[in-house]
């Protein structure tokens, strides 16, 4: 399966983050939530292909998976998959992180539309939406699927 539209994303959550950073900011990232539509398998390889595209550019300082996941776990934070803000922030204060990033894949008929934010945990502000639609199958998306998404 050839991945969607993750990587360009990252351009401007990089362009916009690491601006106004004079340290390497601990960032986390969050599994994406979708409805029935898409498998676990699906979304944690999509999950996977955010967290790689936004960590290859060196920008920010990793938070591993596991470390998060740990976390939701022993403070069963989110048995449905969907984790409010309000637990999106105490996980980041949590694992130590300065920002999260949480998203979504949503589909209606055969587009489907990818939402990511990233969260100031301090602040709880978001500091960057993202928001692309794709109009193939996702199985068949690569990167080049959506040229405009850095220009957001």
């Amino acid at each position: 399966m050839r991945l969607p539209v993750v990587g360009p994303a990252i351009t401007v959550l990089l362009a916009i983050s690491v601006a106004s950073a004079t340290d390497r900011p601990a960032v986390a990232v969050l599994d994406l939530t979708a409805g029935p539509d898409l498998s676990k398998s699906e979304l944690s390889l999509l999950s996977d292909r955010l967290r790689i595209e936004l960590f290859k550019a060196g920008a920010f300082r990793a938070i591993e998976r596991e470390r998060v996941d740990a976390i939701l776990e022993e403070h069963e934070f989110s048995a449905s998959g969907r984790v409010a803000t309000e637990c999106v922030l105490e996980v980041g204060e949590l694992i130590g992180a300065d920002h999260m990033v949480a998203g979504s894949v949503g589909r209606i008929g055969s587009v489907h539309t990818i939402n990511v934010r990233m969260i100031d945990v301090e602040t709880g502000t978001s500091i960057v939406w993202l928001s692309e639609t794709v109009a193939v199958r996702l199985s068949r998306c690569s990167p080049e699927c959506c040229p405009k998404l850095p220009q957001i």
